[in-house]
C-alpha cells in the first residue's frame, strides 16, 4: 500500500513527465516532417521509414492517452476525503506496480488503466506489463526519437523543395519567354521534366537529399534540367530579339541587298566595257544575287507575319550572310574587271617607255625593234584587245631592246 504523501510525490513527477510528453506530442502532431510522410505516393527509403514510423506514432498516441487516463484515475482517488486500505492498494498498483498491459505490437490493452478491482479485461493476451514510470520514460524517449526522425525528413524535404524552386524559376522564365513568342512546346517539355523530378524527389526526400544534402543522382537530374532550361532560354531570347529588332534588322538587310544590287549593276557596266575592250576576259554569267535576295526578304516578311520567330531567327542570319557574301563577290568581280583594263593601260605605258628608251639610244629606226613595236602597239590599241598576245608582244619587244642595248654597249667597248 501507499500513503497520500507518497502518492502525491509520485503523481507530481508523473504529471511533470506527462506535460513534457504532451509538448513533444503536440510538436510531433504539427511537425512538417509528419505532413511529408502522410503524403500519398511515397517511395524508397522514405516509404520504408513511414512503414515503421506510422505504427509507432499510433502507439505513442495510445500510450499517451493511457498515461493520461491513469493520472486522471489517480487524481480521482486522491481527491477522496478519506483513503481506505483498498484505495491505498489501488494507488500503489497504479503508481508503482505493472499497471498497463500491452500486446505484442506494444499497443495498450486497457487504455483506461486498471479497473478499480485491479482486473483488466483481456489481460491474458498481454505480451508485457508496464509501470506508470516505465510508460512515462518510454514515451519521452520514443517521442524524442520520432521527432528526430521527422526532423531528418523535414530537412531532406526542404532541401529537395528549395532545389526544385531554383530550377522552377528558370523554367518559369523560359515559359514567360515562350508565351511571348507563341512557342509552347519548349516550356511544356521542361515543365513535364520538372514535374517528374519534383514528384520523385518529394516522394522520397530521404534518398534525394539525405541529411539535407542533394544526392549526386538527384542533383545531376536537376542540373541537367537547368542546363536544358538555359539552352531553351537562349534560343527563345534570340527569337525575342529577332521579333523586337526585326524592323531595324530588316531595314539594314534591305539596305545591304540594295548595295548588292548596286555592286552587281556596277559589275554589269564594267563588264560591258571590258567585253568591248578586252578579248576573251574568261568570265561566266554576270552575278544576279540581288534578285534572289529580294525574294528571300519577302519570305522573311512572311515568317514575321506568321510570328514564326524560331524559323525567322534561323533564316535571318542565313540571308544576312548570303547578302554579305554576294556584296563581297560583286566587289571582287568589279575589281577584277577594272584590273583587266588597268592591265591594258599598264602594257601601253610600258611599251611607250621602251619605245622612248630605244629612241634615246638611237634605235628608233631599227627594223627588228620597229616590227616588234608595231606588232605590240597594234595588239594593245585594237578593240577588243587580246591581253595575252599583247603581254607576249610587249615582252618580246622588251627582250629584243635589251639585246640590242647590250650589243651596242659591247661595240662601244670594242671601239
Amino acid at each position: 500500500m501507499i500513503g497520500r504523501d507518497e502518492a502525491d510525490r509520485i503523481l507530481t513527477g508523473l504529471t511533470a513527465a506527462h506535460e513534457r510528453i504532451a509538448a513533444g506530442m503536440y510538436a510531433l502532431d504539427g511537425h512538417r516532417g509528419l505532413a511529408v510522410l502522410r503524403r500519398d505516393g511515397l517511395g524508397g527509403a522514405t516509404a520504408g521509414l513511414w512503414r515503421e514510423m506510422g505504427p509507432e506514432v499510433d502507439r505513442l498516441w495510445a500510450r499517451f492517452a493511457a498515461l493520461g487516463d491513469l493520472l486522471e484515475r489517480v487524481r480521482a482517488i486522491l481527491g477522496r476525503s478519506r483513503l481506505d486500505d483498498a484505495a491505498r492498494a489501488d494507488l500503489a498498483r497504479r503508481l508503482t506496480g505493472p499497471s498497463l498491459p500491452v500486446d505484442a505490437a506494444g499497443m495498450p490493452l486497457a487504455p483506461d488503466g486498471l479497473a478499480p478491482d485491479g482486473r483488466v479485461a483481456g489481460s491474458a493476451a498481454a505480451a508485457a506489463w508496464l509501470t506508470a514510470g516505465q510508460l512515462a520514460d518510454e514515451l519521452e524517449r520514443r517521442c524524442a526519437g520520432v521527432l528526430s526522425q521527422l526532423s531528418d525528413v523535414e530537412v531532406a524535404s526542404s532541401a529537395v523543395a528549395t532545389a526544385v524552386v531554383r530550377v522552377t524559376k528558370s523554367v518559369d522564365a523560359v515559359a514567360a519567354l515562350a508565351d511571348s513568342v507563341g512557342q509552347r512546346q519548349p516550356a511544356e517539355e521542361l515543365r513535364s521534366q520538372l514535374a517528374e523530378i519534383e514528384r520523385t524527389g518529394l516522394a522520397d526526400p530521404l534518398t534525394a537529399a539525405p541529411v539535407g544534402r542533394l544526392a549526386d543522382a538527384f542533383a545531376a537530374r536537376l542540373s541537367g534540367l537547368a542546363e536544358a532550361a538555359e539552352r531553351a532560354r537562349e534560343s527563345l531570347a534570340e527569337m525575342v530579339a529577332v521579333r523586337d529588332g526585326y524592323s531595324q534588322r530588316r531595314a539594314a538587310l534591305a539596305a545591304l541587298v540594295d548595295d548588292v544590287a548596286a555592286a552587281e549593276q556596277a559589275v554589269g557596266v564594267t563588264r560591258a566595257r571590258v567585253i568591248e575592250k578586252i578579248a576573251d576576259p574568261g568570265w561566266g554569267r554576270a552575278p544576279e544575287a540581288a534578285g534572289v535576295l529580294r525574294t528571300r526578304l519577302s519570305e522573311l516578311d512572311s515568317m514575321a507575319d506568321r510570328r514564326a520567330w524560331r524559323e525567322l531567327a534561323a533564316h535571318m542570319s542565313i540571308v544576312e550572310q548570303a547578302a554579305r557574301q554576294a556584296a563581297d563577290r560583286a566587289r571582287e568581280l568589279a575589281a577584277n574587271a577594272e584590273g583587266l583594263l588597268a592591265r591594258r593601260e599598264e602594257l601601253r605605258g610600258r611599251l611607250s617607255a621602251y619605245r622612248a628608251k630605244a629612241a634615246a639610244r638611237g634605235l628608233a629606226e631599227d627594223d627588228e625593234l620597229t616590227t616588234l613595236h608595231d606588232r605590240a602597239h597594234e595588239l594593245l590599241f585594237t578593240a577588243p584587245c587580246d591581253l595575252r598576245a599583247s603581254t607576249r608582244a610587249v615582252h618580246a619587244y622588251q627582250v629584243a631592246l635589251a639585246g640590242s642595248l647590250r650589243s651596242g654597249e659591247r661595240s662601244s667597248v670594242d671601239d
